[in-house]
């Protein structure tokens, strides 16, 4: 239960801390979170469908493909048809549309780095220890199934 709890506190407060610069993000590039959801589904599988990521989201095609027609006009992401059936258009990141989640996850780490970097320095070497081995624990230990959706 104290696991429980840390982690609750602990993603709580990195997550107040990064969704300011987040939705600044978002506004200034005038997205949406299912948007965003969709850039990162898109980083993830590489290559997707309409189909495909109106499963993901949760959302009807036409909802889908409206949403990403928006991403399109706006240079985030291109549309072409599929190779083996025209109908079934592929839609991948474009290269403004991979800077912008990079620009999105700096600014989500960077104000929380900052923040403990002015840590004394035994503390800070544990802690970046204890990152390290969670991180590699987690990884060891990744499922590559679903992610969650923008509904959940």
């Amino acid at each position: 239960q104290q696991l429980a709890r840390l982690l609750r506190d602990f993603v709580g407060m990195v997550m107040r801390r990064s969704v300011r610069d987040t939705m600044r993000i978002l506004r200034r590039v005038e997205l949406s979170m299912p948007q965003l959801v969709t850039l990162w589904f898109l980083r993830r599988s590489g290559t997707a469908t309409i189909s495909d990521i109106s499963e993901h989201l949760n959302l009807s095609l036409a909802a889908t493909s409206h949403l990403v027609d928006r991403l399109v006009v706006g240079g985030i992401v291109s549309r072409s048809e599929g190779v083996h059936d025209r109908r079934h258009k592929q839609v991948v990141l474009t290269e403004a549309g991979k800077d912008l989640l990079d620009e999105i996850e700096l600014a989500r780490v960077a104000e929380l780095a900052q923040h403990l970097s002015t840590m004394p320095q035994p503390q800070l070497g544990v802690t970046i220890d204890a990152l390290a081995e969670v991180l590699a624990f987690l990884r060891s230990t990744e499922d590559h199934g679903e992610e969650p959706t923008a509904g959940a």
